[in-house]
């Protein structure tokens, strides 16, 4: 896995925040409530859930070491707590309320394992609210880092490259959470966009999030590669998308 680098995402993730505390604000969270966030990333929100359930316990799990250490470092509070996991082995059977995951699963492959985890992770009546990039008609910036990626002369410096996500049709996401035991509350597909302002702020927003192909580069050929995606991408400072958002509940 390729590592992310938790103050240089943080610096720049304004974005994603802003589509977690969107989802968020249609959830009710009781005080006491213990809740587990999937892919916390910088661990940004979830200080924010914690601060909404004072009584509770919130921990966040992500698969970078340098993103929990960011987190662990800069978000302090005697009901929260973050650890190194894998979405599809999470462990912690039964010990949650709630459990959120916010544009992290589509870095997952084995999003049926993923599911199974989260589902066993809750206690039963509990509920998960997850966030991921679909596959729609629309087509994903990462589709098109991955044209850039197969074209000449990337593909002679990405020789081993594999396709580092998975967006799931919104029906086939259904039918793996209904696999894992849940029960679907409610599955919509939201689209939105934001707006950069500048090609330079695009282009920073790139380094802290292309991760998983410019961690496969030399360091010389990044700016250069995010220069070729932005090009392809042909959407000016535009970041058009689209997101699937599942409520669902462990019967």
């Amino acid at each position: 896995m390729t590592e992310w680098q938790g103050a240089e995402y943080e610096a720049v993730s304004r974005l994603q925040q802003e589509l977690a505390a969107a989802a968020l604000g249609a959830v009710t969270l009781a005080d006491g409530e213990h809740v587990l966030d999937v892919g916390c990333g910088d661990g940004r929100v979830t200080a924010a859930i914690a601060a909404r359930t004072p009584s509770g316990r919130v921990l966040g799990v992500d698969p970078s070491h340098d993103m929990i250490a960011f987190a662990a470092r800069t978000h302090a509070a005697p009901n929260l707590a973050f650890e190194v996991g894998d979405a599809r082995t999470l462990g912690h059977a039964g010990a949650f309320d709630r459990v959120v995951s916010f544009n992290a699963l589509h870095w997952v492959h084995e999003q049926d394992a993923a599911l199974r985890a989260i589902h066993a992770a809750l206690r039963p009546g509990g509920r998960a609210l997850l966030q991921l990039v679909p596959r729609t008609q629309r087509r994903s910036l990462e589709d098109a880092i991955e044209a850039v990626a197969a074209s000449p002369p990337w593909t002679a410096q990405l020789p081993a490259h594999r396709t580092p996500f998975a967006h799931p049709y919104p029906g086939a996401f259904a039918a793996l959470a209904e696999s894992a035991g849940f029960a679907i509350e409610r599955l919509e597909v939201l689209e939105g966009a934001f707006d950069f302002g500048s090609r330079a702020a695009f282009a920073r927003f790139a380094h802290a999030t292309f991760v998983a192909w410019t961690g496969e580069l030399p360091a010389d050929l990044i700016d250069a590669f995010i220069a070729d995606v932005l090009d392809r991408w042909a959407g000016g400072t535009i970041f058009a998308y689209d997101q699937l958002r599942v409520a669902l509940r462990r019967p």
